[in-house]
């Protein structure tokens, strides 16, 4: 019996890949799309103010080279970690690169759109110890605050709270006297201002403090452009003056339906406790002049041989650095 004729082998069907492969001419297509789509994404984030179509063009780059690490013959065969590995280092790179022109172009954007709020301009009254730090008298300045607009046309009123106090509780041990006599010298002083410009110098004053160490101040200011009031108050803390200072805006506008005041600036000198004046019977006097030598405390301000003001200069001027700046805009 013969036997039977060997049969073909078996051959095995082609493997059928999971997923599509394209060759290398593929490949190089999909990389001169994905330079393409770089270059539009940052000429669009650079050159014309679109960050939507640069965030467009780099999303199509960024998929377009996920794709290559999924189906370009050379790495489609590899384990799925591997190429799970390489598309996170991807989005990384390309996030983090993409994320840099587009967050910038979307902040020109934004911001070339957002109207900037005009800043306030107005007086405010601040001022120093003359000649030493534990001086009674004192420089009082009215600087201007706010934006680059000058002020013109201000009335202000400059009330000392510990005086009126004063007066206050003697006017209720004399309920028959209408006005009470100058107890502790002179409790306020009104002038006029034509106009306060950031560019020159500020109005000054001088002032006796009822207590150096314990001063509280209320300053009415009524401009054209508005009525203004501040609350302005002072305190010896271990040594050293700090100081607390609220300015309101009362009128054109005000906040809520209650038109309460509208609060402009405020700054409290972390050190700061309120606690009230005492009349100081023995005063001291000093030279306002410059003293050679002579170890001076800041806030102090100088009266030099021309009969000019100087204020010294603090590195940490905490709440005081209104009187060595212009606060409140540029």
């Amino acid at each position: 019996m013969s036997d039977p004729p060997p049969s073909a082998p078996l051959v095995p069907p082609p493997s059928r890949s999971a997923l599509p492969k394209f060759g290398f001419s593929g490949f190089c297509l999909l990389i001169g799309i994905v330079t393409f789509a770089i270059q539009q994404g940052c000429a669009l984030t650079g050159n014309a103010p679109s960050w939507i179509w640069g965030t467009v063009w780099f999303a199509i780059a960024l998929s377009l080279i996920v794709l290559a690490i999924w189906f370009w013959d050379q790495t489609a065969s590899h384990h799925w970690v591997r190429k799970s590995f390489l598309t996170v280092c991807v989005l990384v790179i390309m996030g983090g690169l993409s994320y840099i022109p587009i967050a910038k172009q979307y902040r020109a954007e934004h911001l070339a759109l957002t109207p900037i709020p005009k800043t306030q301009s107005l007086p405010f009254v601040i001022g120093a110890p003359l000649g030493e730090n534990d001086s009674p008298e004192w420089v009082m300045l009215v600087n201007h605050y706010g934006g680059p607009d000058p002020v013109y046309n201000c009335d202000i009123s400059f009330w000392d709270a510990d005086r009126k106090d004063v007066e206050h509780n003697w006017l209720v041990k004399h309920p028959n006297v209408s006005f009470p006599p100058k107890l502790a010298g002179e409790s306020q002083t009104n002038f006029h201002i034509s106009e306060l410009d950031p560019t020159r110098a500020s109005f000054k004053f001088q002032w006796n403090a009822l207590d150096p160490n314990h001063q509280h101040y209320t300053i009415a200011m009524n401009c054209r452009d508005g009525v203004f009031s501040e609350k302005w108050d002072i305190v010896r803390v271990k040594g050293i003056l700090r100081t607390a200072i609220k300015v309101e805006r009362l009128f054109p506008s005000g906040v809520g339906p209650e038109k309460k005041p509208e609060l402009i600036y405020s700054c409290t000198d972390p050190e700061f406790i309120d606690e009230p004046a005492t009349p100081i019977i023995k005063r001291k006097r000093v030279n306002p002049g410059w003293k050679p030598h002579h170890l001076f405390w800041f806030p102090v301000a100088i009266l030099d041989p021309n009969g000019n003001f100087e204020l010294m200069v603090a590195k940490n001027p905490g709440c005081w650095k209104c009187l060595q700046e212009h606060c409140g805009g540029v």
